[in-house]
């Protein structure tokens, strides 16, 4: 890895460039009948990516997750309700 800030730190792109997972994808989900343990299961077993988080109960439930697919993650959110928030950004956290 490079140095390359003054203080030994990684440029943000070269960071982001490390990354297996490139988006950020979070939404929350309003619906009947959700599952966080259902959802969290089916998004391991169909989506590639890491950092799942799906919290909520069954009318609301939040999701995070690291993936080069977000569309995917966002289309299955909407099969299961209403998304009343989606972010699918490239991760730009470290800029």
């Amino acid at each position: 890895m490079k140095e390359s800030g003054a203080d030994g730190t990684i440029l943000a792109k070269e960071m982001i460039a490390l990354l297996e997972y490139k988006f950020d994808t979070q939404l929350l989900i309003e619906g009947e009948n959700l599952s966080e343990d259902d959802i969290h299961d089916y998004i391991t077993a169909h989506f590639k990516g890491d950092c799942l988080l799906a919290v909520g109960d069954d009318t609301l439930i939040k999701i995070h997750y690291h993936t080069n697919e977000p569309w995917d993650v966002l289309a299955y959110g909407a099969s299961l309700g209403c998304l009343l928030y989606t972010s699918d950004a490239a991760d730009d956290s470290l800029r």
